[in-house]
């Protein structure tokens, strides 16, 4: 059993209304192209939190991919956030699995710790980035193996 799950941090918004700004949709699209022919992932499910910068980016993912994202609740706002359900949710995913989740700088933070059972960042990841996590075995807190960070700056 591999899951593999990547971490995405919704692309860059305006700062008027939360909306995608056209360099972040920019930004996205060249991150999601580069992640599909990079590095051949094919996700089977992509989750969002239900914040429009995140939905637009999700957005931006699933065309790239063929797929529709499902909004979660728990992705959303930090008070509302728990990535215990989150960690559960991967858990029934089937086996050789990746999904693909879109959410916000702390949510990312908390899960990544969550995750691999310590710190991984000191800082918070660029908009537009993905980080890869397997769990080799068993999805449980503490065995997720952090593989990589994708960022814009790695597209050109």
């Amino acid at each position: 059993m591999a899951i593999l799950a990547i971490l995405v941090r919704h692309a860059k918004p305006r700062d008027s209304d939360g909306a995608l700004s056209e360099s972040g949709i920019m930004m996205q699209k060249k991150v999601s192209s580069y992640l599909k022919k990079e590095f051949e992932i094919t996700p089977n499910e992509i989750w969002t939190s239900p914040i429009l910068r995140a939905k637009q980016t999700a957005d931006l993912i699933g065309e790239e991919f063929g797929l529709t994202p499902q909004e979660e609740l728990v992705l959303g706002e930090l008070d509302m956030f728990d990535e215990f359900e989150v960690t559960q949710k991967i858990a029934t995913l089937p086996d050789e699995s990746t999904v693909i989740i879109v959410t916000h700088a702390p949510q990312i933070m908390r899960l990544s710790t969550h995750w691999a059972g310590h710190q991984v960042f000191a800082g918070t990841p660029p908009t537009s980035a993905a980080l890869f996590y397997e769990f080799p075995e068993k999805v449980v807190p503490g065995t997720g193996r952090f593989v990589r960070l994708v960022s814009y700056s790695d597209t050109t």
